[in-house]
């Protein structure tokens, strides 16, 4: 090293300079440290301060709450005492002024049920033991409204020892009494009540709400008119997460908005409500059942803002708000009125048999007693559904099975939170509970799907001739760019970004380009036009200008977008497959669609086929409009409905081969 350019006092000066900074920083941090410390130990005195003050406090209210709890123990044996003492006096005084006959306070305990001016009660034997799953409104409220003049109607009916309920019966004589001696009938009403089940010890249990859902399924299917009686024992059932009892359910959470105890589903005319959006379908098949004299209304509880909407062509009415209570007393409105205007329900959606969206569900675990649609059952509404795809009330071993295993080609096997037997089936058998008869529109029979409730073929997916029309006039702002002399093929998907992915693709996409471009790379004209995502207003001009139209090539069956072309005349190449587990015949819409029968691995063969003959195209158009007409047309598919309701009203299975046309042409697939 040369030390002759090393300068000893420079080196001395610069290490003294950075002592001195490290001792000043040390020294700076030091002194923050002990004010954190100061002011972390006066902090440490104050809350200790508070928290002596705090313990003391503490232990004064604990003494306070030990005395309220024995003096409340001590009223309430007081009130117990008293109360059994007024109910053996007002037994001796009711004696004086009734008939032995009379039923009223003869060894029997009662639960009262009501709404509005309307009161049920459920006399119940003394020696019977009640069910925990029944319990009445509060007897001080309804004694209240009887001794204020409130009760206009009463009905009664005994409970036996199995838990069934008699006929329900008037009894005007009561109403009298309530009205000329009040203050004596009202504390009867009060004394008479059967106390109030207390909350289940079991009620917090992981499976409560699942067991309570079971038992009010079983009851509301054998007793609907139990139904207020039921939904009030929710509370000590089960209780929520936070450890508080459940509250009663809506809609019965107030019942003065309920309907009547007994207006029964009888219009002056044939009726029917549509529940929730199902593409156009609800709302073709109303304006039809329309010009049939009947009295149609489409109904929705979704907002105008859902990423749905494209998917819809709205609703004669829409019942939400965005202030929830607001959208709560629409509901209720719209409810108490609906048993006497409308004879039938109709409705979509898995999981949502309900107005309500605290009813709704998708699990496996069923929770959710649809309360609204068993109210509208004891009116003898009759209720139908429609489904949407083969999740919705078809298990997934049974559709693979049915299916030729279709879904080895749905990304939906792959995600068992969407779909699984378990969740499946469990909307299955709600359905089951729910309905009067279930339409599934050409779906696949699986085991769910079968029995006396279900029509096979196309009842609601009804089509407006005119609207899909053939000649539709096409602007110049939807019109496809194309060459002279180019085949336009039409191939669409909804939620593409969803229902593709991982090897899997239910509609058979991937094989459609493919094919295309290997067919364009022949020299074959083709140009692909691939909707995704399109709003359903729009589509028809896209369609109407195709020269074919390719659909899925795994489901096996009709869906809307072929429906719609066969509509529009066009030529459709999709999967057919019309076999029905036996013994059940081959389904007649699928058997004779004239459409040409493609899978994935066969679409490039069958492309080719149709775009090199014009004339087979020509004869393919021309058959897909009969075949549409005599299907799917929006008249005939009124036609149908009407004869279903008519059969389920009078206790017979929906099916019927009066549903359906004559044969008209076989199937064009070879």
């Amino acid at each position: 090293m040369d030390f002759k350019n090393v300068n000893p006092f420079r080196r001395a000066r610069g290490w003294k300079g950075y002592v001195e900074r490290t001792l000043s920083q040390s020294a700076t941090r030091l002194e923050q440290m002990e004010t954190a410390l100061k002011n972390a130990n006066s902090a440490h005195e104050t809350l200790a301060s508070e928290h002596a003050t705090l313990a003391s406090e503490h232990a004064t209210l604990a003494s306070e709450h030990a005395t309220l709890a024995s003096e409340h123990a001590t009223l309430a044996s007081e009130q117990d005492r008293l109360k059994s003492a007024a109910t053996a006096m007002f037994s001796v005084v009711l004696s004086s002024l009734e008939q032995d006959s009379n039923w009223f306070g003869k060894n029997e305990r009662y639960w009262y049920a009501q709404r509005g001016n309307q009161l049920r009660i459920l006399r119940i034997p003394i020696h019977l033991e009640p069910p925990a799953w029944l319990t009445g409104r509060d007897g001080d409220l309804v004694a209240m409204l009887a001794s204020h003049g409130q009760i206009d109607t009463i009905e009664a009916a005994l409970l036996d020892e199995d838990n069934n309920i008699g006929p329900w019966e008037q009894q005007p004589w009561l109403v009298d009494r309530l009205r000329e001696m009040p203050e004596i009938y009202g504390a009867g009403l009060f004394l008479l009540q059967m106390p109030q089940a207390a909350v289940k010890s079991n009620a917090s249990s992981a499976d409560a709400a699942e067991r309570f859902f079971e038992v009010a399924l079983a009851v509301l299917r054998r007793n609907p008119e139990l139904i207020d009686f039921v939904a009030n024992a929710l509370p000590s059932q089960v209780v929520t997460p936070s450890g508080a009892p459940e509250v009663v359910p809506p809609p019965f959470d107030e019942p003065d908005t309920l309907p009547p105890f007994s207006v029964p589903a009888e219009p002056r005319r044939n009726s029917v409500v549509f529940v929730h959006n199902s593409y156009y379908h609800f709302n073709t098949l109303a304006q039809a059942l329309r010009r049939r004299g009947w009295d149609a209304l489409t109904v929705s509880i979704e907002s105008p803002d859902s990423p749905q909407r494209q998917f819809y062509m709205g609703e004669d009415l829409n019942l939400y708000h965005e202030d929830r209570a607001t959208r709560r007393r629409q509901i209720r409105e719209f409810l108490r009125a609906l048993p006497e205007r409308f004879g039938a329900l109709h409705f979509c959606g898995q999981g949502y048999p309900t107005f309500f969206t605290e009813n709704v569900e998708g699990s496996a675990k069923r929770t959710k007693v649809p309360w609204d649609f068993f109210e509208l059952r004891r009116h003898s509404v009759t209720i139908g559904y429609m489904p949407s795809g083969c999740m919705d009330g078809g298990r997934q071993s049974s559709i693979r099975r049915v299916s030729q295993n279709v879904c080895g080609r749905c990304i939906w096997e792959l995600h068992p939170e969407v779909c699984n037997d378990a969740k499946n089936g469990a909307w299955a058998d709600t359905l089951d509970a729910v309905c009067d008869w279930v339409g599934i529109e050409g779906d696949f029979v699986a085991d769910e799907r079968k029995g006396p409730k279900f029509v096979r073929g196309p009842v609601v997916t009804g089509l407006d001739p005119d609207f899909w029309r053939p000649d539709l006039v096409v602007g110049d702002a939807k019109r496809v760019p194309r060459e002279d002399g180019d085949i336009l093929v039409y191939h669409a998907v909804g939620n593409i970004k969803t229902r593709r992915g991982n090897g899997r693709d239910i509609k058979g996409s991937t094989a459609v380009e493919a094919a295309i471009e290997k067919l364009r790379a022949e020299g074959i004209p083709l140009k692909l036009f691939f909707a995704t995502d399109l709003p359903i207003t729009e589509v028809r001009y896209y369609k109407a200008q195709a020269d074919i139209v390719i659909d899925q090539l795994n489901y096996g069956r009709i869906g809307a977008n072929a429906r719609e072309s066969f509509m529009m005349g066009k030529p459709v190449i999709t999967r057919l497959i019309a076999e029905q587990p036996f013994p059940l015949p081959p389904l007649r819409s699928v058997l004779e669609a004239p459409a040409l029968d493609a899978s994935e691995a066969t679409i490039e063969a069958v492309l080719r086929k149709l775009a090199l003959d014009p004339g087979l195209r020509r004869t393919m158009s021309q058959r897909s409009r009969e075949y549409a007409l005599r299907w799917y047309a929006a008249d005939e598919c009124a036609r149908r409905y009407e004869l279903v309701i008519n059969r389920v009203r009078r206790g017979l299975a929906p099916e019927t081969d009066e549903l359906y046309p004559d044969f008209l042409h076989g199937s064009l697939a070879g």
